[in-house]
């Protein structure tokens, strides 16, 4: 996936996730309001159901005494006091209630001042009902009527405010109620939209990143049965300088596994000595995180296996660069020249024997290239007959029987060496 992609996907998420946020920060604030509406309302419902209770009880006890008043029955004077108690213990609760939210606090003192007006005024006329005192039941029947009339003129402005509250109350909740839904709606739908989009291009990246995963494991096997295959062994390190890979060939010429190497440091696996010194040469101490080997074969070595003799080898490294940038790894590949060394060491053998016969001769043997032309070889004879030695001879190169030969015999010899070229094999 690429970094850019990468940072575009980030932001639909990102952005999808903010939307939701803000929908539930808004949804939160709306319930919040909701509930002070509903507070509110709850308020003014129980406000208003209180004060209808009050004006009942009210009204209740003024009729109870008008009834002890035409018939000074008893019954209705027990209904009158109870009236009272009524009124008494609803009032109380309503100026709790009250409290709770102090808009109508003046009007409900107003409304107790004028509540403990008509209880007194029914205090006395059920006094002067007693005494019989006429016009003094007609006056307090009359200051009565009126401050009942105004007990009932507070509560009805005191019912009509509340409802207004409530009326305004529920317009503000539906209001509130419609602005939370539509804001759910649109930011969900906004929302869900991006969060689509960003599965779709995540999945279609993946889909993409799955067929590169799918074509580097195919590079990848076909990278190690290619270095599997080859006939030299092949290692390879990560940065640390640790084992990740080894092929056939050098599992068989370090004597290690690759399953036993995998982890392992370089050194402890690949022991390079110098062929003469036993040591290690300078060049290769660092190795491991310094490579000036790249495309230059190493020789004059030898490798320790982990069982068995040392083992003459060749090997070069390279260093693995990612994105032409840091290295990430090396690679080392060598040989054993065990075979080579034995046929370099018989090819000496072989030549000292010759050269030993050769020298015991008694004429001078030598070896000229008519291609040069040059002198490529003479025996040690030389020194005998002509007082040269094979060293000064083999110097002398092109010159040699232009410098060396009598002119008289010159022109005879360049005649025998057309002869030569034209001559077959085993020819005399």
């Amino acid at each position: 996936m690429k970094a850019l992609e990468k940072k575009h996907i980030n932001a639909v998420f990102v952005a999808a996730f903010i939307i939701l946020v803000a929908v539930n920060i808004v949804t939160y604030l709306n319930i919040r309001l909701h509930l002070d509406d509903e507070a509110v309302i709850n308020y003014a419902f129980t406000a208003i159901q209180i004060s209808e209770s009050l004006l009942s009880d009210i009204t209740e006890a003024e009729t109870s005494r008008r009834g002890y008043f035409i018939t000074n029955d008893m019954f209705f004077l027990k209904q009158h006091y109870s009236a009272i108690n009524d009124v008494d213990s609803v009032f109380k609760i309503l100026k709790n209630e009250v409290k709770k939210n102090d808009r109508q606090i003046d009007m409900i003192d107003s409304l107790g001042f004028w509540i403990s007006n008509r209880k007194y005024i029914w205090k006395e006329s059920i006094v002067t009902q007693e005494t019989k005192d006429l016009r003094d039941q007609i006056s307090f029947t009359t200051k009565g009527r009126e401050v009942q009339e105004r007990i009932k003129l507070l509560i009805s402005r005191f019912q009509e405010e509340e409802r207004n509250i409530l009326n305004q109350r529920l317009k503000e909740a539906d209001t509130s109620a419609s602005y939370t839904l539509i804001s759910q709606i649109c930011g969900s739908i906004i929302a869900y939209i991006l969060l689509i989009t960003g599965v779709l291009v995540l999945n279609k990246n993946i889909s993409k990143r799955k067929l590169v995963e799918d074509s580097l494991w195919e590079s990848r096997n076909w990278f190690e049965t290619t270095l599997q295959s080859i006939g030299d062994g092949v290692i390879v390190t990560g940065k640390a300088g640790e084992i990740v890979f080894m092929n056939k060939v050098s599992e068989n010429v370090t004597g290690w596994k690759e399953i036993e190497a995998k982890g392992l440091i370089l050194d402890h696996i690949f022991k390079v000595v110098d062929e003469k010194t036993g040591v290690k040469p300078k060049e290769l101490v660092n190795i491991i995180f310094d490579v000036p080997l790249t495309g230059k074969i190493i020789g004059g070595v030898q490798l320790k296996p982990k069982k068995g003799l040392s083992i003459p080898i060749e090997f070069s490294a390279s260093s693995l660069i990612q994105n032409q940038e840091k290295p990430i790894g090396n690679v080392y590949v060598f040989r054993d020249i065990s075979e080579r060394r034995k046929a370099e060491k018989e090819l000496l053998d072989n030549k000292k024997f010759i050269q030993r016969i050769a020298d015991s001769i008694p004429s001078i043997i030598y070896s000229y290239s008519l291609k040069g032309p040059q002198l490529k070889y003479v025996n040690y004879k030389i020194v005998d007959l002509l007082g040269y030695s094979p060293t000064e001879a083999m110097r002398v190169k092109i010159d040699f029987f232009s410098k060396l030969i009598h002119p008289d015999d010159l022109s005879r010899l360049l005649s025998r060496y057309k002869k030569f070229l034209n001559a077959n094999d085993s020819e005399t």
